[in-house]
């Protein structure tokens, strides 16, 4: 058998250094793939289809800085909360007017039942309305808490072209 000379013993080393550089890197890639998949969610909170919330009346006072709405739940689901944001007609970037206060309730009870309506009043401050009186867009954002995840899950948000006095 012929043995190795002391000029080739180096790319030995080098094939055996790459050898483990490769084995660290596929054990480290299996150590965060089984880590992400028990700390990622499974289940993903999804809106039933035959949801909807429209907005059936509104008044809008610039000088009051307030918008009392009508929502009307015209779907077959109770609808347990709803994000309205407003800003100027065709732009993408609204803001939020029910911050913190999304959860609906309806004659005491928790969320909005199919085919009932009910009144509220937002107040927000004169910067979401830089305009002044004017047209602007209000997204109204339906959600519901879904029963497999326990979780809320938004539905599909409509867009309607509101004026403020």
């Amino acid at each position: 058998m012929r043995s190795i000379s002391p000029q080739h013993k180096k790319g030995v080393s080098e094939l055996i250094s790459y050898t483990l550089l490769i084995i660290l890197a596929v054990a480290a890639s299996v150590l965060v793939y089984n880590y992400l998949k028990l700390t990622v969610p499974k289940d993903k909170p999804t809106c039933p289809d035959g949801s909807s919330l429209i907005m059936s009346n509104y008044n809008c006072t610039f000088a009051a800085s307030s918008l009392s709405i009508t929502l009307l739940n015209k779907g077959r689901f109770t609808i347990d909360a709803a994000y309205l944001r407003i800003g100027k007609v065709n732009d993408s970037a609204r803001k939020a007017i029910n911050k913190n206060n999304e959860f609906l309730t309806a004659g005491g009870s928790a969320g909005l039942k199919p085919n009932d309506e009910q009144y509220y009043v937002y107040s927000f401050s004169n910067t979401i309305l830089s305009l002044g009186a004017s047209n602007y867009s209000l997204e109204i954002q339906p959600a519901m808490i879904d029963d497999a995840t326990h979780k809320l899950a938004a539905c599909t948000p409509f867009v309607q072209t509101i004026t403020c006095n």
